[in-house]
């Protein structure tokens, strides 16, 4: 079998940053700017969530701890859900590989939690291409 003889049938996306915002990190950018706060340690929080030591009620009581916030921790967990948004020209061709039989897998270290929330029931069809290990 030469290179040329082989046939692409599954197609893998990474979640965040591509099929979809990053949502963490766009609420920390725009609340840091809108009240001016830095944490130099925020890096390391995002990583140890992205590794699954914290959850996102870590993540929420992370937040919730900068002195400017004043939102209760409910708020902090709806103002980062907003910041949910696909990209839909993307998304819409995604879809269109699914149709024509690619398999396709969707890769995110994100909580499961996020996506049972708050990803499929805004984009169901998302199960179509997601896969449990």
């Amino acid at each position: 079998m030469t290179n040329t003889d082989k046939k692409i049938t599954t197609l893998i996306f990474d979640c965040f940053g591509v099929v979809s915002s990053p949502v963490l990190g766009s609420w920390y950018k725009i609340n840091s700017k809108k009240y001016g706060f830095t944490d130099d340690n925020i890096q390391n929080v995002f990583h140890k969530y992205d590794l699954g030591e914290y959850s996102e009620d870590d993540i929420v009581d992370y937040f919730s701890s900068y002195e400017e916030i004043k939102s209760t921790k409910k708020e902090i967990r709806e103002e980062i859900d907003r910041y949910l948004k696909l990209d839909e020209k993307l998304f819409k061709k995604i879809m269109e590989y699914k149709a024509n039989g690619y398999k396709l897998v969707l890769l995110s270290n994100a909580n499961s939690s996020f996506f049972n929330r708050k990803v499929f029931p805004a984009y169901p069809e998302i199960k179509l291409f997601l896969m449990k290990l």
